[in-house]
């Protein structure tokens, strides 16, 4: 039912925006679609079935990820091909640092680390 709605959604905004901007409105129905669907579903499984998810840390990830997208989308505008480049490969490691420290955990980071230290020959 949820994604039937979410479908509705597609649907309605392909046949209202498509004609004007092309592809890129179809990738926006496409997203409030899917957008749609998901609200749907948690907030009657919240109802139904509840489940103590991370919201917090949920929105943290989503507002990183939209402030890295705003630095990278204006780097591109503002500065050279190489320097754009550098600064969207740091952001990138940035988050990937980011994730790893914050949700992997310990006892698998550690053996990892482990292997990428240099072997002391005796």
């Amino acid at each position: 039912m949820f994604s039937g709605l979410g479908c509705v959604v597609l649907f309605a905004v392909n046949i209202v925006f498509v004609p004007r901007y092309g592809y890129v409105a179809c990738a926006w129905g496409g997203f409030a679609g899917y957008l749609t669907a998901m609200l749907l579903s948690y907030f009657v499984g919240q109802k139904y079935y509840p489940i103590r998810y991370p919201l917090k840390s949920m929105a943290f990830y989503v507002a990183m990820t939209l402030l890295f997208f705003a630095l990278m989308t204006l780097g591109r505008d503002q500065l050279p091909l190489w320097a754009s480049l550098l600064a969207n490969t740091l952001l990138i490691a940035a988050f990937v640092g980011h994730v790893v420290y914050r949700d992997l955990p310990q006892n698998i980071l550690e053996p990892m680390l482990r292997r990428l230290r240099p072997r002391q020959r005796q």
